[in-house]
């Protein structure tokens, strides 16, 4: 049963978690964007005394890689590596907008009780953008992740075709603008570091580590063009 620590500083809201077979042993998390870096080192240490476990008995360590807040990606990433430098363990990188799609058919599974319903994860980018992706409940990518403007004609092709769960904090500007009956929200999904321990726990069991001295946050920077996958 591998031990996992899951960092996520990827949005406002920062946490991170030790799961073991994929069920999370203890979380903590901070709401105050700005101070992620101070924060990380103390709740890591934290987490790792109430799951009564040595920093040394990680066998991994996996991170939210984004898309997301560009400083707050920097910060999870520079704190997994050196973990994983540390500790000679391997690194796994998770697309923040999945692990959301993971974390949302966990925790809605009866509101999203039709096979077909698509999911849509959203991040707030500021200005007035979002990212976004779209999955199928099998964490499909049907959408690869994408920037996205407010667009009232936003995945009205996917919308004709059955219905589309949009959740996430970037999906607030949307609430108006998408009025297609097969359109829902959301609002009150919860999203942390413990959302990740299902991916990850996956990920180490296939294998699939990252490169700890060149891997890179992945920062969204083309926008969604209709049509496009």
């Amino acid at each position: 049963m591998p031990i996992i620590l899951n960092i996520d500083t990827a949005i406002d809201t920062g946490s991170v978690c030790i799961s073991s077979d994929s069920n999370v042993i203890a979380e903590r998390s901070n709401n105050k964007q700005h101070d992620h870096a101070s924060w990380i080192h103390t709740a890591i240490r934290e987490v790792a005394k109430e799951a009564d476990i040595a920093i040394t008995d990680l066998d991994a360590v996996a991170v939210s890689n984004g898309p997301g807040s560009y400083t707050g990606l920097r910060i999870g990433l520079a704190t997994a590596k050196g973990l994983c430098f540390s500790l000679d363990i391997p690194l796994i990188l998770l697309s923040t907008l999945k692990v959301m799609a993971a974390a949302v058919i966990m925790q809605k599974r009866a509101e999203i009780n039709e096979p077909a319903t698509l999911l849509c994860p959203m991040i707030d980018a500021r200005r007035m953008e979002s990212y976004f992706a779209v999955y199928d409940q099998g964490l499909n990518e049907q959408i690869i992740p994408s920037a996205i403007i407010p667009d009232p004609d936003f995945l009205s092709e996917l919308l004709e075709k059955g219905k589309l769960a949009f959740f996430g904090n970037g999906c607030i500007k949307y609430r108006d603008l998408i009025t297609h009956e097969n359109a829902f929200f959301l609002t009150d999904f919860k999203y942390g570091a413990g959302g990740m321990a299902l991916l990850a726990d996956d990920s180490f069991r296939k294998k699939e580590f990252a490169d700890k001295a060149y891997s890179e946050p992945f920062y969204i920077k083309d926008f969604y063009t209709p049509g496009r996958k």
